[in-house]
């Protein structure tokens, strides 16, 4: 998508060829993938994923197609074979416009003249947006993904809130009697499009003896194109052991094995939420 008006005097071919002057070293390289790797718009944005995928097909399948891994893992020198190559840096350049034009196109939301104090806060126990965020199990966390990516698209005013699990989806394996293993890898947030606030919240959750205690909780965020989402996690020092893995698992991954009190942390934040904090399932 270009803009409606050239941004660039010389022309758009004139701003290509300046961009790829721009691009051509490693850490030039680096820092615009790294705005494409920083903003989920990269998962349903044409030509993106594509991107980090030419870089590596078997080292990005082995990050589980997740860019800001795939970019901690290169060096400068994987780097630079890609900044020689101008066909590559033209789309790298291509696509950066794109999202900087999307950034500023005019939305549905903003035609609509609406009252600039409307906002929506949409709390979910999960959010299913790409693999390389595995914080959702199901169909009802893809739903609520697809939500905030159409409300990027719609320009609605929306936020969304969630929570940080820090164990994604378990991976099995079959020992040497075929006895089926659970191995559940844990999320580096260093490794993942989430950006930590300075804010943080604290609730009250009911421990084993029904006393309740205060919890507190840093915030990610992860940006979904127009949308911010907000991940809470407890994993903080000022919680004792068992505060600080309340949201271990997605509900549907852990199974019989999840952290109960996962249960309970999600009910305690999620509004919307029609089960009792014993459920391992929310219903929005």
């Amino acid at each position: 998508m270009r803009p409606t008006h050239d941004p660039w005097p010389g022309g758009w071919s004139s701003l290509l060829f300046a961009a790829m002057q721009m691009l051509d070293s490693p850490a030039a390289l680096r820092a615009a993938l790294s705005e494409l790797a920083g903003n989920l718009w990269f998962t349903w944005l044409p030509g993106a994923r594509v991107l980090f995928e030419e870089l590596g097909r078997e080292r990005f399948a082995a990050v589980d197609h997740n860019p800001t891994a795939l970019l901690a893992d290169l060096d400068d020198e994987s780097l630079a074979a890609a900044a020689a190559t101008p066909e590559y840096v033209e789309r790298v350049e291509r696509v950066l416009s794109e999202l900087h034009a999307e950034r500023e196109r005019r939305t549905w939301w903003q035609r609509r003249q609406e009252d600039d104090a409307f906002g929506v806060a949409y709390f979910s126990c999960e959010f299913g947006l790409d693999e390389s965020l595995p914080i959702y199990s199901g169909g009802l966390g893809v739903l609520a993904g697809d939500h905030l990516k159409s409300a990027s698209d719609l320009g609605v005013p929306l936020v969304g809130v969630g929570l940080f699990y820090r164990e994604g989806y378990f991976r099995q394996q079959l020992d040497e009697n075929d006895w089926q293993g659970e191995r559940y890898p844990e999320l580096d947030p260093a490794r993942l499009p989430l950006t930590l606030e300075a804010a943080t919240v604290s609730v009250e959750i009911a421990d084993d003896d029904g006393e309740l205690v205060a919890v507190r909780a840093q915030v990610w965020r992860a940006q979904v194109g127009r949308v911010p989402l907000y991940l809470l996690d407890t994993d903080v020092d000022v919680n004792p052991d068992w505060h600080a893995r309340l949201p271990t698992g997605s509900t549907a991954a852990t199974g019989a094995t999840g952290c109960g009190r996962s249960s309970s942390s999600a009910s305690a934040v999620c509004a919307r939420c029609a089960h009792s904090a014993s459920s391992r399932r929310c219903s929005t």
